[in-house]
């Protein structure tokens, strides 16, 4: 989808190889419905198409992604034509509808996180199957701080890569931690320079498609079933929480404080 500042997301396909890019650097490509409504229309046609056989998701700019657009999340809401409840369910799952779709694809993904991936950014990260990392790219999951809970399978997908702890660290404290404390935990094996990241991820692309590409879709979908990546069950339980905290006290404080560049003030209701 595009708008005054043209696409939000771009697609690219060169040697068998699918490049998305997330394209708002000027607001560090947060999750706006346009780079929404984009980011699944990049994916679906990456679905259709016999020729790609990796796909590499990367952002414009100096950031990955911000997380989501705060500012223009209500129309996703409007879009639904429903009011309080409804109509927030409605928006969550278009994100969801959105985004999850990466995890979908049968062909391999590669997150390239040229710099900062923050609350849904770090999620589209987690979603792919691999993460080239930048080493001093900022990265957080950050829902606690902003009264909110995490979505698009987090609290899934994060112990499962870095264990219980390690986990519940990040997401307890909502801190900021750097691209070199992902390698030093799990996260990711390959954490490089800034400018080597794209690179790194592309060389990886690259040798993906010189394995065959029949055999490489069922070893990733045997990888998921015998690793127990089904993101269903859990995803109903972040939604519901999702809702439920966004009509608090706390998630209006903490969403209006970041916004404000303040500390948040909780109150636990």
């Amino acid at each position: 989808m595009s708008d005054d500042k043209g696409p939000a997301v771009l697609l690219e396909v060169n040697d068998h190889i699918g490049t998305i890019t997330l394209n708002r650097p000027e607001k560090r490509n947060p999750m706006s419905p346009a780079l929404i409504d984009g980011f699944k229309a990049c994916v679906d046609e990456i679905a259709q198409r016999k020729d790609v056989r990796a796909v590499v998701v990367t952002g414009a700019g100096k950031s990955f992604c911000a997380g989501a657009d705060f500012m223009t999340m209500p129309t996703l809401a409007q879009r639904t034509g429903l009011d309080g409840v409804l109509g927030m369910h409605g928006a969550i799952e278009q994100l969801y509808d959105a985004f999850v779709s990466l995890d979908r694809l049968e062909v391999p993904t590669i997150a390239a996180v040229n710099g900062a991936a923050i609350g849904g950014g770090m999620g589209i990260a987690l979603l792919c199957d691999l993460r080239v990392i930048a080493e001093d790219a900022k990265l957080g999951v950050n829902f606690a701080r902003l009264g909110i809970h995490s979505g698009l399978s987090i609290t899934s997908l994060l112990p499962k890569l870095v264990g219980y702890e390690a986990a519940a660290d990040l997401l307890l404290t909502g801190r900021i931690f750097l691209g070199s404390e992902a390698r030093e935990m799990g996260l990711a094996r390959r954490v490089v320079p800034r400018e080597e990241v794209v690179p790194v991820a592309m060389e990886l692309a690259r040798q993906i498609t010189l394995a065959a590409p029949l055999a490489v879709r069922w070893i990733k979908r045997t990888l998921r079933h015998n690793t127990d990546r089904w993101l269903s069950p859990g995803m109903v339980t972040e939604s519901m929480a999702q809702i439920l905290l966004m009509q608090s006290k706390d998630s209006q404080e903490g969403i209006q404080a970041m916004l404000q560049r303040r500390d948040p003030e909780f109150e636990g209701r």
